[in-house]
């Protein structure tokens, strides 16, 4: 957000304008216009001095700091400059020597600033330039004069260019128009022409408010004060059908008030007919004349440019300021006044404003004297800020180095006790190991006899007659999971007087086995002639007792009884027992 102080130091009123910029927003945050007391009769031409008590006035409204001062007639001067297209650097140097040398008849010690116009036309060829020109001890008394009391000026801005800037933040810009603004202050105009918000143009002249009110104090000698009345509250530039019935002494007084209002006329067309010829414009139109300034307020007076100009004519507007941060006294300003403050606010958007156009000056000593405290004084106190913290960075990075030594010895001192504790947790990870190896020796077979004992029970229960088993195979590799299903091949022969159909038989055997919880998969194979073997797949560990009823015990004498019967401490017979490979 942009902020912005300007200063106008008119003849005949102080006016200051403190605005913030957000955005497309212009907030108004103090106004201030203070009348400048009336110059003393021992020298006319000396300008009034300013208001003893100012200071504190822009203190109480709160415009009181550094900002932007306006300067205007006799002590700036605008000119257009043309170059070809040159660089940057080359350029500076052109405007250097075009304000030092070239700045005209009794401007010999002066300062200056230009800014390239956006003009149509064929760039390739040549560019315009505005400078601005002004004489180093008009622009160093300004300077002074506003320090005196209390206002401390950066820069000082030409009141043409600020009268542009206002214009563009204003309601009454309209985009793709050409506009020629005209400021009609007390003792000088201010002139612009403006494309689109582009600047095209920009002067000032003489003439003003102050002639209108000489001229009714010459005609009815009526006083300064009282004529100045008479202006804002009754006189007026007669229409031409009023102008035959009037008063002798009303038509004196239009005549004089018609003629400065002529000059005012030639000075805007000058300025529309140098524009032309210096841009190179010819066919440059006016679409529409905007008139600010106290002297524009005169009744009238805009009818009259309005046909001389043969153009539009309207007043300055400011309807889309913000300004509800104001008191009572700066609101009616922009509310009974609007048109006087377009200066003042354009001073304050120089300086907030990025997209300003701007021509800034600033007389040779003080710029001087910032340099010195720019760069030599800072340069110092950098040079010295810079070797304290040099001093202050070793200190410090000698203390870092002594932590960072501290914490590298604990470190290591960590380090070395993990170190021991990695070995202790090898070797108690190797026992652990170990101890796990053995308990699975004991856990697996375990795991595996419990279901190799229900299994020949089962054996006992489900053996058809004629059928005798005769071998039972567990292959147990070192190393098996406690978890793994234990697969078991059974051996066997038939009684062939018993069982005509072997084969059938063992398939009715396997699928009554197979439906016990405890074995997965029986899968009998072809038998060759009487003897048989069966591959069957048992869940390893305990599982609950099946649902089925007991079944009952074999009859004494059957083949299941005779291949299956168990000697005493419930032991199987030896026919029956597991057997492991390799054993």
């Amino acid at each position: 957000m942009g902020r912005g102080l300007g200063f106008d130091l008119g003849t005949s009123a102080v006016k200051a304008v403190r605005l913030a910029l957000s955005g497309g927003s212009v907030r108004v945050k103090a106004a201030l216009c203070v009348d400048r007391p009336a110059a003393g009769d021992a020298d006319k031409s000396a300008p009034p001095p300013l208001p003893p008590d100012l200071a504190r006035e822009l203190k109480r409204a709160g415009a009181a700091g550094a900002g932007v001062l306006g300067v205007s007639g006799s002590d700036v001067l605008l000119k257009y400059v043309s170059v070809p297209p040159v660089p940057p650097w080359k350029l500076r140097m052109l405007m250097d020597y075009e304000i030092r040398e070239n700045a005209g008849p009794g401007m010999t010690d002066v300062c200056g600033d230009y800014r390239k116009l956006r003009l149509p036309g064929d760039l390739a060829r040549e560019e315009f330039a505005l400078t601005a020109v002004a004489r180093q001890d008009a622009l160093a008394s300004a300077f002074g004069a506003a320090r005196g009391v209390g206002v401390r000026a950066r820069c000082a801005v030409p009141g043409a260019v600020a009268l542009f800037n206002a214009f563009r933040r204003s309601s009454s810009f309209m985009p793709g128009e050409t506009t020629l603004l005209l400021e009609i202050g007390a003792h000088a105009c201010e002139i612009a022409i403006q494309r689109d918000g582009d600047l095209y143009f920009a002067r000032s002249a003489p003439g003003g408010g102050a002639q209108f009110t000489a001229a009714i104090d010459r005609i009815f000698k009526i006083g300064p004060e009282r004529a100045e009345s008479y202006k804002c509250k009754r006189a007026r530039l007669l229409p031409p059908d009023e102008r035959e019935g009037a008063e002798p002494q009303q038509k004196l007084l239009d005549e004089a008030l018609r003629k400065i209002a002529e000059n005012l006329f030639k000075n805007a067309r000058g300025s529309i007919m140098f524009c032309r010829m210096q841009a190179k414009l010819p066919e440059l139109g006016i679409d529409r004349v905007v008139l600010s300034g106290g002297g524009a307020r005169l009744a009238g007076l805009r009818e009259f440019l309005e046909e001389r100009l043969e153009a539009p004519v309207g007043y300055l507007a400011f309807d889309t300021l913000d300004t509800d941060a104001l008191d009572a006294e700066a609101t009616a300003l922009f509310r009974e006044q609007p048109t006087a403050q377009a200066v003042p606010l354009g001073l304050a958007l120089a300086e907030a404003d990025p997209e300003a156009f701007r021509l800034e000056l600033v007389p040779e000593s003080i710029a001087k004297r910032r340099a010195f405290w720019g760069r030599t004084v800072y340069a110092l106190l950098a040079g010295a800020c810079a070797a304290g913290l040099c001093a202050a960075w070793t200190l410090s990075a000698a203390r870092e180095r002594r932590d960072a030594r501290e914490r590298h010895d604990a470190l290591k001192a960590k380090r070395a006790a993990y170190g021991a504790q990695t070995r202790e947790y090898e070797k108690r990870k190797e026992a652990l190991d170990a101890l796990r190896g053995h308990v699975n020796l004991y856990r697996t077979p375990g795991r595996a006899n419990i279901a190799l004992l229900e299994f020949v029970r089962l054996l006992r229960e489900k053996t058809p007659d004629g059928v005798t088993v005769t071998g039972l195979a567990l292959p147990l590799a070192a190393g098996a999971a406690a978890e793994a299903n234990v697969r078991v091949t059974l051996g066997g022969v038939a009684n062939a007087a018993k069982v005509p159909d072997v084969f059938a038989t063992l398939k009715r055997f396997a699928a009554e086995i197979e439906r016990s919880p405890r074995v997965i998969e029986a899968t009998p194979t072809s038998p060759s002639g009487t003897s048989w073997t069966c591959v069957v797949t048992l869940r390893s560990g305990v599982i609950a007792a099946a649902s089925e009823p007991e079944p009952p015990a074999p009859k004494p004498g059957s083949a299941a009884a005779a291949g299956t019967a168990a000697p005493a401490a419930g032991l199987p017979p030896a026919e029956t027992a597991p057997k492991r490979e390799g054993e």
